[in-house]
């Protein structure tokens, strides 16, 4: 479920952001209206999306109109030693309408890798594409304060069918 990552700058089909709406199409927002919910998608190891508030957390990433991926993994990425603003359950949803929303992966009692700079890798089913993705973080029970580094998305490979082709062997007569 969870393993460390050296490079956390790989594996997003997520654009890196520069802010909540760069670049076009791409837009972040979360439940608090913040300027800075664009920090778990801007790829900067040493920046962090800070909140705190008692009330539960989301943040959302919008692909654009018309343009839907189909992930299958996700990974929180912390920069931080402690513990005390790790979520302590994370809900992945998708839409395509961003008003009906599907549960495609829910963890609880998510553990604190306990090191820095550390990427947790969830892996789930999902057959179905959407422009729209919203990660939930439940209410962190030590603190009201929530940290987090970046949020990978990562689109489904589908690999190109194989199959064992026989061809038959055709002789010349010259």
């Amino acid at each position: 479920m969870a393993h460390g990552d050296d490079n956390p700058s790989t594996d997003y089909c997520t654009d890196e952001m520069t802010s909540n709406t760069a670049p076009s199409p791409n837009v972040v927002s979360d439940n608090f209206s913040s300027a800075q919910s664009w920090y778990c998608f801007d790829r900067v190891i040493t920046r962090e999306y800070y909140k705190n508030s008692t009330a539960n957390k989301w943040v959302k990433f919008n692909f654009g109109s018309g343009i839907t991926k189909l992930v299958n993994k996700y990974a929180i990425v912390s920069n931080r030693t402690s513990n005390s603003r790790w979520p302590a359950s994370i809900q992945l949803q998708g839409s395509n309408d961003d008003s009906d929303w599907t549960t495609l992966d829910t963890r609880t009692g998510v553990a604190f890798p306990g090191q820095q700079v550390w990427t947790s890798y969830f892996t789930f089913e999902n057959s179905t594409a959407y422009q729209y993705y919203r990660m939930n973080f439940a209410y962190v029970p030590t603190t009201s304060e929530l940290a987090i580094t970046q949020i990978k998305l990562v689109e489904v490979e589908i690999a190109p069918p194989t199959s064992d082709i026989t061809l038959p062997l055709f002789q010349l007569a010259i």
